[in-house]
């Protein structure tokens, strides 16, 4: 009982550490500006959202959510949507686990290396896939397991398509594996989700090359036309 105690206080004092040196301000969906990647400007910017996620069901093509993506930090505080719970490790030992619970109409991707993308949701068949999930349990029943297509948008670069499979329903927070996510619909249970081993590295790629196309876009815009010299 004191190793646990110990892990979820050592837990608890790396959040709070973490949390002082980079303080909540409220974010804004990803936009590159100054050739790096950070939250859009204030109230005042005009910039659309850079990045976009729209899940589609596989094979019908059914709209499932689409989202805005943030990095990281979403619009919230993440006091009571991050907890941390003791976990048994190898030979006995002690660790502690990050569980996740969004609020209604957002979720939560975690990659292979830990990378956080927060989504805000907005809802297609979401909610009324939950409601049929539930009512056949109800009854019963067993439904097929989903799979999903999550299409990743940005301006002026290919889209980028990550495959998921649907691992349940739940009602409660929830620990997060490399490659796996939570969708939590406006009403409802939250969706667990697998996501394809090369989410990490895929999902990069794609920051990197937004990120790169913003410094390339900002040096042109720097340069003098030679006509004017």
């Amino acid at each position: 009982m004191l190793q646990s105690a110990q892990a979820v206080q050592a837990a608890q004092s790396n959040s709070s550490i973490s949390r002082a040196v980079s303080p909540q301000a409220p974010a804004k969906p990803l936009a590159f500006d100054g050739g790096l990647l950070s939250p859009s400007l204030g109230s005042g910017s005009t910039k659309a959202p850079s990045i976009r996620m729209h899940a589609l069901e596989v094979p019908s093509g059914r709209w499932v959510a689409s989202a805005f993506v943030y990095l990281y930090q979403p619009t919230f505080s993440l006091d009571n949507v991050v907890d941390y719970r003791v976990v048994a490790g190898p030979r006995g030992s002690l660790g502690v686990s990050e569980v996740f619970t969004p609020p209604p109409g957002w979720g939560v991707l975690r990659s292979a290396t830990g990378l956080l993308l927060w989504l805000q949701l907005v809802s297609g068949s979401l909610v009324a896939e939950e409601a049929a999930a539930k009512l056949a349990e109800h009854r019963g029943q067993v439904l097929p397991a989903l799979s999903f297509r999550l299409d990743f948008e940005a301006p002026s670069i290919a889209r980028i398509v990550v495959s998921a499979d649907m691992l349940g329903w739940t009602e409660s927070c929830t620990p997060l594996q490399q490659d796996e996510g939570v969708l939590r619909p406006a009403q409802g249970r939250m969706l667990l989700i697998r996501l394809n081993n090369k989410f990490d590295h895929i999902i990069k790629d794609l920051l990197s090359r937004a990120k790169h196309r913003s410094s390339s876009l900002q040096q042109s815009s720097r340069e003098i036309p030679t006509s004017w010299k």
